[in-house]
């Protein structure tokens, strides 16, 4: 009979993500250029795990680090101002455009922008497996924070979010440099157990029709932002814009076939639209006004920031 001590340890390995002989990688590997180590480890990969680190990630956006896994290895690349013709992002583009090459991403909709419109990378839609999706897909609920699908699927994130990433000195998180250790332990934590989250998902996901709605929603995913305009936005009231728990933004999405995604501080009220047309837009911009007070409607016509159809479009 096993010990119960052992059984403990045992479920304390599962918890973490380490049931499947995987020896959990140490931090990522920072590198800004094409090493040996780097093209030694994803030499003939079939799957790599993916996360996009930035400022207001998207294509108006700064991607800073890309951080890639393979199940023995981390590495985050540094990519803060490269060009699409560096060494780095071609090495890395061939990678991720690959169709032999599965990707695992954790709501890939803005990395998927980021990387097409900034990096000049786009992903194949049927090579993404989308963490997210799958949770979705398996009878789960609607999609959660990489952090809630894994504690859903028994295993536990190492990475802290209690701190404000926003700013650190005067500056954004994700653009200090040289790349910290907060920043490496933040970008790193939890690559490895992507493989064991999309290992747990496949098996969850067995039948064929759920199968068939993952990998059509995780292709809907990697595709749905970079194929849409996409715009600015500043917002008043956004916790009237934005509703109880969000409700009054997604219900305004589903009208308008837009995404809107709060961005930055929170006391900048910034919003990303992505839209397919500019009707599509004016709703979101009549929405915004809208949620204005009645009794702040002379301040917010009076105010340098919405006076005019040319301030809002």
């Amino acid at each position: 009979t096993e010990a119960p001590a052992s059984r403990k340890a045992q479920r304390r390995e599962e918890r973490n993500g380490k049931g499947a002989s995987r020896a959990e990688p140490a931090r990522g590997t920072v590198v800004s250029t094409v090493t040996e180590d780097l093209q030694k480890a994803f030499a003939g990969a079939k799957a790599v795990a993916v996360d996009i680190k930035g400022q207001d990630l998207s294509r108006l956006g700064t991607v800073s680090i890309v951080a890639l896994a393979s199940e023995e290895q981390c590495f985050l690349l540094d990519v803060l101002g490269k060009k699409k013709d560096d060494p780095l992002i071609r090495w890395l583009r061939k990678l991720l455009e690959d169709d032999e090459v599965t990707k695992i991403i954790h709501d890939c909709k803005c990395d998927s922008d980021a990387l097409m419109h900034r990096l000049g990378i786009k992903l194949p839609p049927l090579s993404v497996h989308d963490t997210q999706c799958w949770y979705t897909a398996c009878g789960r609920g609607r999609g959660r924070s990489l952090a809630d699908t894994l504690s859903q699927y028994g295993m536990r994130s190492k990475v802290d979010r209690r701190h404000n990433i926003h700013e650190q000195k005067g500056k954004h998180f994700w653009l200090t440099r040289p790349v910290t250790d907060a920043m490496n332990a933040r970008a790193s934590g939890d690559m490895h157990k992507l493989f064991v989250l999309q290992e747990r998902q496949l098996k969850v996901g067995e039948a064929k029709k759920v199968q068939e709605k993952a990998q059509k929603a995780s292709a809907a995913s990697c595709t749905t932002l970079r194929e849409k305009k996409a715009k600015i936005i500043h917002v008043s009231y956004p916790g009237i814009f934005m509703g109880a728990g969000g409700v009054s933004i997604r219900s305004l999405e589903l009208r308008s076939g837009t995404n809107i995604y709060s961005r930055g501080r929170r006391k900048e009220q910034k919003f990303m639209v992505f839209y397919t047309d500019e009707k599509a837009l004016r709703m979101v911009v009549d929405a915004e006004r809208q949620s204005v007070p009645r009794r702040d409607w002379d301040d917010y016509w009076d105010s340098d920031g919405w006076q005019s159809d040319e301030d809002m479009m």
